[in-house]
């Protein structure tokens, strides 16, 4: 009798979780009732049968869900659109330009001077990156171009070669007791820990001239470089589609104890894809290692990447890096962790986030109001054919229409509790998996 009641309670429990299956993973066709918010897409100008795409904003990805899986384009008479999301993230391509060193000598003031030789067959170049033993140093670098080795145009004169490379080991230190004399400033870096930040390649003007020549500038006092290596390049570069968002800085904080700053940053929203900060301080001489996390709540930080940023203007070195990139988060806030050590905490003034544009590419396919609506918590991605062959079209140039504002759908309903909390669902049947397994044991046992 135990037995056949054990079984009843099984089939019951396995006809629940069935039940709960099918309501967690059954979708049926759009539904205007289960989307939160739309907008209207200016489509006065578009064509039927034109490919177009709309961008994501400030606003969109506020009530977005982070995957952008519950956006749905629909028309009024409430027929789907297909799209396809795309993210230009910007392309380059470095092309080397065989050449070689003709000329490679130190000047009386000790300045680098190098020419090199590109051939008859001369191909376009816009850069040039060498290759330098030493380490601490920071040059100016003029560029300059020739036909005959006899007259020389200039390309570029106010580039800069750099490399801050501090601890961690013995180097050649050209640069490091002359900087640590001639540089005062009290948001200085503290020569004692390990960091280190490098660029030595240079841009200039793309020409098609034979010869190029440069002159790396030694301060008064200093050594020349030690160059074994310099390599031409056409250096091509295809422009990233992205925003700029500024944030506002909510609070700032020091821990005297650890020598760190705090700089907690917020850009309005959630959800906010962010891969690059720009930080305008008023400090001067300065060099900071940061490291970032990102949050939508304040509650959870995640860790984003680390880099460094600097100020110089001493003599024959007036440089400066205030842009750290790193891997992208879509995050409402992002707290700023500068490592200060002995020195005093630099000014930040303001911070300015960099993403990539999220951008839905979609057919135009008839003449009527055309809406985006998102903000649909138990939306899946929806699967068209119109992916299958998007992807053969230059979407990039694809025109792009524009938005109004937002509107909260009226017809909204909020989904069923279970529909609310998708997560439980699944602890549920763990945890109904568990008890079958349970009965089962014991059915055993008693059989046994």
């Amino acid at each position: 009798m135990n037995i056949i009641k054990t079984r009843y309670l099984a089939a019951f429990i396995s006809l629940v979780a069935i039940c709960l299956l099918h309501s967690g993973i059954a979708r049926a066709d759009f539904d205007i009732k289960k989307w939160e918010y739309y907008r209207d897409v200016d489509t006065k100008k578009a064509k039927v049968g034109e490919n177009y795409r709309i961008v994501a904003d400030k606003t969109v990805y506020d009530g977005l869900l982070p995957s952008l899986e519950d956006i749905r384009l629909v028309t009024t008479a409430n027929e789907e659109t297909p799209y396809e999301i795309f993210v230009f993230r910007g392309e380059t391509e470095n092309k080397i330009v065989e050449s070689k060193i003709i000329q490679n000598f130190k000047s009386e003031d000790n300045s680098n001077i190098l020419v090199l030789d590109i051939g008859e067959q001369v191909q376009k170049n816009n850069r040039v990156s060498l290759t330098i033993d030493d380490r601490n140093f920071g040059r100016r670098v003029l560029v300059e171009a020739s036909t005959d080795l006899a007259n020389w145009v200039t390309l570029d004169k106010d580039s800069y070669i750099y490399d801050f490379t501090f601890g961690g080991g013995k180097f050649p230190q050209s640069g490091q007791i002359k900087w640590q004399r001639s540089v005062k400033s009290e948001y200085m870096v503290d020569f004692s820990y390990d960091t280190s930040s490098r660029d030595t390649a240079i841009n200039y003007k793309e020409n098609g001239m034979r010869y190029i020549r440069l002159t790396i500038f030694a301060a008064e006092n200093e050594d020349s470089l030690t160059i074994t290596k310099a390599e031409i390049s056409s250096y091509i570069t295809v422009p990233a589609d992205q925003s700029e968002y500024t944030a506002e800085i909510k609070d700032v904080s020091f821990n005297k104890e650890e020598k760190k700053s705090e700089v907690v940053l917020d850009f309005g929203v959630k959800n906010l894809p962010i891969h690059k900060v720009d930080i305008k301080s008023g400090s001067k001489n300065y060099y900071r290692s940061i490291s970032i996390y990102a949050s939508n709540d304040m509650k959870e930080w995640t860790y984003a990447g680390q880099g460094e940023i600097f100020d110089y203007s001493i003599k024959n070195f007036n440089d400066s890096k205030n842009h750290i990139e790193f891997e992208e988060k879509q995050a409402r806030y992002l707290k700023l962790v500068v490592i200060d050590r002995d020195n005093q905490p630099i000014k930040i003034s303001s911070v300015v986030g960099t993403g990539y544009n999220r951008s839905a590419v979609f057919p135009y396919q008839a003449q009527s109001t055309l809406r985006i609506y998102y903000g649909n918590k138990s939306a899946k991605t929806p699967s068209y054919d119109y992916s299958r062959f998007v992807r053969k079209i230059d979407v990039r140039n694809v025109e792009k229409l524009g938005m109004g504002s937002q509107v909260k759908n009226t017809l909204f309903v909020p989904g069923p509790w279970t529909e609310q909390r998708p997560y439980l669902l699944w602890v549920a049947l763990v945890g109904i998996v568990i008890i079958l397994l349970l009965l089962v044991a014991s059915m055993m046992k008693k059989i046994k």
